[in-house]
């Protein structure tokens, strides 16, 4: 498993001019990295009248543009302070392909919903949206916080698993921010109330002691537990704002393929806390993308 240097070398942060996305720069700041890119999409054509911006001003990009790098000024400083090189791309278009492509080379986006609600209730609405379901980049949704300016924490790392290998792909980039955060790892399997048996309990319980044991073998603090219920309100009701989930996806398919199909999305929408989606390494590999899937592997 991977420790000691940054998981990323290259964090998008995109950014509406909004208070709420910009409580994705708080969580962007726990997390090592070299670069931060920060992204501001402006879309081509206005509201109020028909056509495209520049048949009304040929020169707005530009001045769009210059502007765009003021506002992103303080949250700049933030980052270089802290000793990160940061990279402000103003563009122009619709604004999900613009973050999407802005990320193609990186490592991870880091976007921020409104929190105890629905991805199609974030600030960047069908955006957000868009971008997690087809991002072959990882991707960290984060609650806002109720209060606006509320300080952020992670305190401990959760992964959720249901005994397939794809979501056990989850384990060494959650070891990872376990081992640079300095955070406990925990692992959930969640049997359904429902479900005939316990052969399921049985091989579940092994697989998580093994898995556990390999953590601590690396040093880490982790431990599991076997749930029963409903797994989506399941796992939910066992998080607390200051965990971080780390949930594998299939990758090319984005979220409406996941491992964990509907339970992975309702604990996106539901969670209290921050949900990192991370493509099969296997599959971000082939496709090019990103240098978490090749430290990763």
């Amino acid at each position: 498993m991977h420790g000691g240097a940054p998981v990323f070398d290259t964090i998008v942060i995109p950014y509406d001019g909004s208070e709420r996305s910009a409580h994705a720069f708080s969580y962007a700041e726990l997390l090592p990295s070299r670069v931060v890119r920060l992204v501001r999409v402006e879309p081509n054509f206005q509201v109020l009248a028909p056509g495209p911006l520049a048949n009304f001003r040929p020169d707005w990009r530009p001045i769009r543009a210059e502007q765009i790098e003021q506002e992103f000024a303080p949250f700049a400083e933030r980052f270089r302070g802290a000793g990160r090189e940061v990279d402000i791309q103003p563009r122009f278009g619709e604004p999900a392909e613009e973050i999407l492509d802005a990320a193609s080379d990186a490592d991870l986006i880091v976007m921020s919903t409104r929190g105890a609600g629905t991805i199609r209730g974030s600030l960047l609405g069908s955006v957000a949206d868009r971008v997690a379901r087809q991002s072959q980049t990882p991707v960290l949704l984060a609650p806002a916080p109720s209060e606006p300016g509320a300080p952020v924490a992670i305190s401990r790392i959760v992964v959720p698993l249901d005994g397939s290998l794809l979501a056990e792909r989850a384990l060494p980039i959650a070891a990872s921010l376990a081992t640079i955060l300095g955070v406990p790892i925990r692992l959930l399997h969640v049997v359904d109330a429902g479900a005939p048996g316990s052969a399921g309990q049985g091989a579940a319980q092994q697989a998580l002691e093994s898995h556990v044991q390999t953590l601590r073998d690396d040093g880490l603090n982790a431990s599991a537990a076997i749930l029963t219920g409903t797994p989506a309100p399941t796992l939910i009701d066992a998080l607390t704002p200051a965990d971080l989930v780390v949930m594998t996806t299939r990758g090319r398919g984005g979220l409406s393929r996941w491992l964990l199909g509907s339970v992975a999305d309702r604990i996106v929408r539901g969670a209290p806390a921050p949900v990192l989606l991370a493509p099969s390494w296997s599959e971000t590999q082939e496709g090019g993308g990103g240098g978490m899937g090749d430290r990763q592997a």
